[in-house]
């Protein structure tokens, strides 16, 4: 094969070494490409499982918040005193407390 290349002109030696470089740049173009379109859907997951996370962590929170309202709530409801108060505070006829 090596005769036969010695005895092609310049200009299509040229032209082979051309098509080698733009084989040689298209695949690590593609290459390239696919490894960006991996990284983006990578960190895309990675987002959005942090941003499940911050869901969950708010809604626990949320959980935790109501339970301490409905404790509240609760010993309120137990003690007298703290019953009274909280009725002379939000009723409009003070008597009925």
């Amino acid at each position: 094969m090596l005769p036969n290349l010695k005895a092609l002109s310049l200009g299509w030696k040229i032209a082979g070494v051309v098509l080698i470089a733009i084989a040689i740049v298209a695949g690590f173009r593609s290459c390239t490409a696919t490894t960006n379109h991996r990284t983006d859907v990578a960190i895309g997951a990675a987002k959005g499982e942090g941003a499940a996370t911050a869901a969950a962590a708010a809604a626990t929170k949320g959980l935790e918040n109501v339970e301490k309202g409905n404790a509240a709530a609760a010993a309120v409801d137990r003690d007298a005193d703290a019953r009274r108060a909280g009725c002379l505070r939000h009723s409009r006829t003070k008597q009925n407390c």
